[in-house]
């Protein structure tokens, strides 16, 4: 695989992944991970059943839970667009400049996407949600640039002669 067909796919993911967050930021009545796992994971014989490994800890309020959603969708919005920052000539060329552009745009997003909500029936925006959402971004960021940095060394290093 080389960088351009990275690229691509980190260009795509990144979409998909900023696509979830603003149907997930800005559906009026959002999906919690118990509703959400319990119909994903009911079968006839167990309705209702949970996945125990994806739904929040026992006794979790919604905000704890919301929190935890907002930071998770947005790591993984981080690592995406790690990916994408990992093989693009911009950050080649000016990489500090580029890194920094990169996090404007993810807490614009964080920004945006709670600015839309206060828009939406039965949803406010909050600050503590975007605080949450840049955390999230910056950690995802920041741990898949560590992973990509170590995949892309081994894989696609130039064959030797």
């Amino acid at each position: 695989m080389n960088g351009t067909m990275l690229r691509r796919g980190a260009q795509v993911a990144t979409l998909l992944v900023a696509i979830a967050i603003l149907y997930v930021t800005l559906t009026p009545e959002p999906p919690h991970w118990g509703t959400f796992m319990a119909s994903a994971t009911a079968t006839p014989a167990t309705p209702g059943a949970l996945a125990p490994s994806l739904s929040p800890p026992p006794g979790w309020s919604q905000e704890e839970e919301e929190a935890a959603g907002h930071t998770l969708l947005f790591a993984l919005l981080g690592v995406c667009v790690s990916l994408w920052y990992a093989t693009s000539a911009a950050a080649r060329r000016a990489p500090q400049r580029t890194l920094v552009m990169v996090m404007l745009v993810m807490w614009l997003f964080g920004g945006l996407t709670e600015w839309a909500q206060s828009f939406t029936p039965t949803r406010t925006a909050q600050l503590s949600d975007l605080l949450f959402d840049v955390l999230g971004a910056f950690a995802g960021f920041l741990g898949g640039s560590v992973l990509w940095r170590l995949l892309l060394t081994r894989t696609l290093k130039p064959p030797r002669s």
